[in-house]
């Protein structure tokens, strides 16, 4: 005769639940590209980033997925402004201030940065 464990039906009920919630989680961290890109954000960062980096449109192959990083406005700009070991700097001659602002719009909508 099998015995009784008092509980197992909310038990269950509550995992299912946790594990609802958790995949919900899960989905909303990695939501995809919001809907709200203008044409000119996309067409800017393809121009200037998305040789190196990837991008949702045209995936890239030299430089690391920035996808969901959510990096700092500044430090991303430093970044661009001044380039890495691995990037070269891209002048306010070559991405003028509000080319770069294009570039953050998009990048803001691939959670890139924040």
């Amino acid at each position: 005769m099998a015995t009784r464990i008092p509980g197992r039906r909310w038990f269950l009920l509550a995992s299912a639940v946790v594990s609802m919630a958790v995949s919900v989680a899960f989905l909303l961290g990695t939501a995809p590209v919001a809907e709200a890109q203008s044409a000119d954000d996309v067409r800017q960062f393809t121009r200037e980033c998305g040789r190196c980096h990837s991008n949702p449109y045209d995936e890239g192959d030299q430089g690391p997925d920035i996808h969901n990083k959510n990096i700092s406005v500044t430090k991303m700009t430093d970044t661009i402004r001044n380039g890495t070991k691995r990037m070269r700097p891209i002048p306010p001659t070559k991405l003028s201030d509000a080319q770069l602002e294009q570039v953050m719009n998009f990048l803001r909508t691939i959670h890139a940065v924040q």
